[in-house]
């Protein structure tokens, strides 16, 4: 793993990324993303790069050939 894919608190994920730690547990029920324990430890970790993909740009809705909406 590169350091774009190193782990992260979610405590560093909320001040990174400017989500709230509710936003993140949400994204992470709905599968968008990963959490992570390690033995003995009681935080719960994310990947960064994870992070910054819920950040890119995508499009909300599909667009046919014709340029018409679904």
């Amino acid at each position: 793993m590169g350091s774009d894919s190193q782990m992260i608190t979610i405590d560093e994920a909320e001040q990174e990324f400017g989500m709230k730690r509710a936003t993140i547990y949400k994204y992470a029920k709905r599968g968008d993303i990963r959490t992570y324990r390690r033995p003995g430890d009681r935080k719960s970790y994310v990947q960064r790069d994870e992070m910054k993909r819920l950040r890119e740009f995508r499009p909300r809705y599909s667009v046919d050939q014709h340029g018409a909406a679904d």
